[in-house]
């Protein structure tokens, strides 16, 4: 039989259709295609739910301990409406402490104040993308790292207001090895109330996945790059009945803005790669402008690039060590802040996704190893346009060291050295 390595065929048509998901979906959202072989499902498990014991006010923050097994890819995302846990856990759907050996993905909302559930939902089949899972098709390779990198399961809008996960890829025929009989479900749920916004499924393989304020764009593929059979398929979050748009491109789908998507003619999840210039385009295709010298897209239409991205791009050929001007750059409202001499981590915070900025000062003595420093935070919004010095709440996993829970909400103050 060929292998997945020999068959990515060319001339395979990509077809799209959209899939009702139980009784959150439109009823327009129906046609002929092939059945999947499970029922693709997403259950109201209200607030009371919850694979975590109750929250542990600790000083400023609380914490949270694992009540049952957690697949160790769980994801978070930070939201307008609250802390989004997207986990896989061998936990049956009635809620009862007994496993049934069957494994499901629950999509939590927590409340950043204490940590309590303000809406749980427990999907089916469990997302095969946040483990290691086969599915006996093509998109196992790139969980494999036998591609340049898998996309990212779980994403979020840069308003916070809507989740898309990718759910499960499956065959149209068991016995196929053509690439174009794969097909991959999406699910896109409103942060707010937990509900399903739409539901779809692509063919082919899924390069990428970007969201903007009122779409969900999807990148497929024939093979493992997107040169020659490329395709964007975007789909309304607003009309959930409309039809995809769908367009040919040979660049990389890496992130979207408020209102258009981001391509690059590398793949930003490869490492060891040089600054890269971004082509914005709208969610029909159009041109609308470029962003130079970037090396990461994160959330609420930020970036990270160089100030100078051809110095930079000759430098880093050269093997120089010598410390390059950087900046983080929104490209939906033009603000820039020198990171230049500061390490930058994406956060959680109470409000939503944010950067917080750490400087590395030496230790108090020869012994002591050097460290990091909060010195200022900022929101990760299009409209933020001023580094903030007050102290912030983190969501963060805990550290088993200091005896805290899986996860923990902990305040952090500028200018002083963690506990």
């Amino acid at each position: 039989m060929k292998t997945w390595n020999t068959v990515l065929r060319l001339s395979a048509a990509l077809f799209l259709v959209l899939l009702p998901l139980g009784s959150c979906a439109p009823a327009g959202n129906r046609d002929s295609s092939p059945t999947p072989p499970f029922s693709l499902n997403l259950k109201d498990a209200g607030n009371s739910y919850s694979p975590f014991t109750a929250p542990t006010v600790k000083d400023s923050g609380w914490d949270l301990s694992a009540g049952v097994t957690i697949d160790s890819n769980d994801l978070v995302r930070s939201t307008p409406f609250g802390i989004i846990v997207v986990l896989n856990t061998y936990y049956p759907l009635d809620t009862s402490s007994k496993s049934d050996g069957t494994q499901a993905t629950k999509i939590l909302c927590l409340d950043p104040a204490n940590g309590s559930l303000k809406w749980t939902r427990i999907l089916e089949p469990a997302s095969s993308e946040l483990s290691w899972s086969a599915t006996g098709t093509a998109q196992d390779m790139f969980k494999k790292g036998n591609s340049p990198g898998k996309p990212a399961p779980v994403i979020t809008s840069p308003n916070g207001h809507h989740l898309a996960i990718m759910v499960k890829p499956y065959l149209v025929s068991g016995s196929s090895s053509d690439v174009s009989d794969q097909r991959m479900h999406i699910v896109v749920i409103d942060t707010e109330t937990g509900d399903a916004t739409r539901t779809v499924a692509v063919s082919g393989l899924v390069l990428g996945q970007a969201l903007t304020n009122d779409s969900l764009a999807v990148e497929t593929s024939q093979h493992f790059y997107p040169a020659g059979t490329g395709t964007l398929n975007v789909f309304s979050l607003t009309e959930a009945q409309a039809e995809p748009t769908s367009f040919r491109t040979d660049r990389w789908l890496v992130g979207a803005t408020s209102d258009s998507l981001l391509v690059s003619s590398q793949n930003l999840r490869e490492s060891g790669r040089l600054p890269t210039t971004l082509t914005r385009i709208s969610t029909s295709g159009e041109e609308l402008g470029t962003v130079a010298g970037v090396t990461a897209v994160r959330d609420g239409s930020w970036v990270f690039r160089y100030q100078d991205p051809e110095a930079a791009t000759a430098a880093i050929k050269a093997g120089s060590k010598d410390v390059l001007p950087r900046e983080l750059f929104n490209i939906d409202s033009g603000a820039a802040f020198d990171i230049t001499d500061l390490d930058v981590v994406s956060a959680g915070l109470s409000t939503g996704p944010g950067f917080l900025l750490r400087r590395l000062v030496p230790g108090d003595n020869d012994e002591q190893k050097p460290f990091y420093v909060p010195v200022s935070w900022l929101p990760a919004a299009p409209d933020s346009r001023e580094l903030r010095t007050d102290d912030v709440a983190w969501f963060d996993e805990g550290d088993y060291k200091k005896q805290e829970g899986h996860y923990v909400m902990r305040a952090v103050r500028m200018g002083e050295k963690p506990g």
